[in-house]
């Protein structure tokens, strides 16, 4: 009997241990996992085969892929995948191997409360259209209210469709991790070179120079076209002034002379 009851509890306590070791803890089940990572690797299309490889491995799948060909032809991807949430950190670390790591993001969402935080909406919304379904039946409503009560009841039971969407969406994530991807090639040195074989160095270098150049026949055709303003501008102003010194003020002073003696002999004959 002694023997049998300690078998018994070695049994039950074996069973009590790995359940405790496989099923997870309400925490870590409400829990939605996302992930970012984005690698620099030396061949995009090898990358990508091999990032397929280890996304099926893992048990997932790519919710989009968008590929990017560059002008020199350099290429780069990013990646939106969906994998089973024990699978994210494995599948993290291997995409790690695919080259170097440029950056990498982690999040967790605890979409209990938000499912919470859900149901008290939806319950809310609920209660509020059968108020307004209550008063649409009352008697002796004016067709215009009437009319304003429908369009209503109808905002409101979109609303609560949009809730029960989420609602639907986070539940169907809870045992989901998304990773977004980014997969790029460097640059090379070709691409950072002129056909010529000039560095970028010493383009910019040109291209100060360049700069610098117009810049100085910009202010040199300013102060061309000052001095030409000048030769016209001076010697008129100087022949205008000499003509008005030697003739000008004789004439206005012969004016002023007249018009006084004309005066003065109206004056007299009256």
């Amino acid at each position: 009997m002694r023997r049998f009851s300690q078998g018994f509890f070695v049994i039950v306590f074996g069973v009590g241990l790995g359940l405790s070791g496989h099923a997870d803890s309400p925490r870590s089940a409400a829990e939605i996992r996302n992930g970012g990572v984005v690698i620099k690797v030396a061949a995009y299309s090898d990358a990508r085969t091999k990032l397929a490889q280890m996304v099926g491995k893992a048990g997932g799948e790519f919710e989009s892929v968008k590929t990017i060909s560059h002008e020199n032809g350099r290429l780069s991807g990013r990646f939106l995948v969906s994998v089973p949430k024990a699978q994210l950190d494995g599948l993290t670390d291997e995409v790690r191997t695919l080259g170097t790591l440029f950056s990498e993001t982690a999040s967790k969402l605890n979409a209990a409360l938000e499912l919470e935080g859900l149901e008290r909406t939806a319950l809310r919304l609920g209660k509020h259209r059968q108020w307004l379904e209550g008063l649409s039946k009352r008697n002796g409503l004016r067709a215009r209210d009437a009319l304003y009560i429908r369009d209503r009841i109808a905002a409101t039971e979109s609303e609560i469709d949009t809730v029960r969407l989420e609602q639907s969406r986070l539940r169907s994530g809870l045992g989901k991790a998304k990773v977004h991807i980014t997969l790029f090639e460097p640059y090379s040195r070709t691409e950072m070179e002129t056909p010529g074989g000039t560095s970028w160095q010493d383009r910019m270098r040109t291209q100060v120079m360049n700069a610098g150049k117009q810049f100085a026949w910009n202010a040199l055709g300013f102060l061309l076209s000052a001095v030409q303003f000048l030769l016209v501008a001076l010697p008129v102003w100087l022949l205008g002034r000499f003509l008005w010194g030697r003739f000008g003020a004789r004439a206005w002073q012969s004016f002023r002379g007249m018009g006084g003696s004309g005066g003065t002999g109206g004056s007299g004959d009256s």
